[in-house]
């Protein structure tokens, strides 16, 4: 798997590349669990991601 570094404003994330798929409800579904672990920025279990796609490009963004 590749992975890929972004440094944002205060904070850096990890991320695994992944398949991501919408399903019959529209609702957007990655191929493989997204794992806190594979997260390495401020976030835990209960938050709420806004993903985004621009340019070919998948940004999720904490509320």
């Amino acid at each position: 798997m590749k992975k890929a570094v972004y440094e944002g404003e205060d904070l850096g994330m990890t991320f695994i590349d992944y398949k991501i798929f919408r399903n019959s409800e529209g609702q957007v579904q990655f191929d493989e669990e997204l794992l806190l672990q594979n997260l390495n920025a401020n976030w835990k279990e209960g938050d709420n991601l806004v993903l985004s796609i621009v340019d070919n490009m998948i940004t999720l963004t904490k509320q």
